[in-house]
């Protein structure tokens, strides 16, 4: 294995969540769950949301959670890198 290769792996695996509070805390997280809880239950909440509005916001928090994923990736990579 490389040097780039070995800083990289140590790099992922020091950015890797490590316990549940630490994959507590990721936005990502709160905001899939929030969006799976809403879509989940909203009749059960009478919460009457236009289904168009419900698929809307599933696309939302998806670019969100996908584009976010994107930049932590790219900084994770610049760091290894420099």
């Amino acid at each position: 294995m490389g040097r780039i290769e070995k800083r990289y792996a140590r790099t992922m695996a020091e950015q890797a969540p490590t316990s549940a509070i630490a994959r507590l805390k990721s936005r990502k997280f709160w905001v899939t769950l929030l969006v799976i809880v809403l879509v989940a239950f909203t009749e059960q909440l009478g919460l009457n949301i236009d289904p168009d509005k419900i698929v809307a916001l599933v696309g939302m928090a998806s670019s969100y959670v996908l584009g976010q994923s994107y930049v932590d990736r790219r900084g994770a990579q610049s760091e290894i890198l420099a």
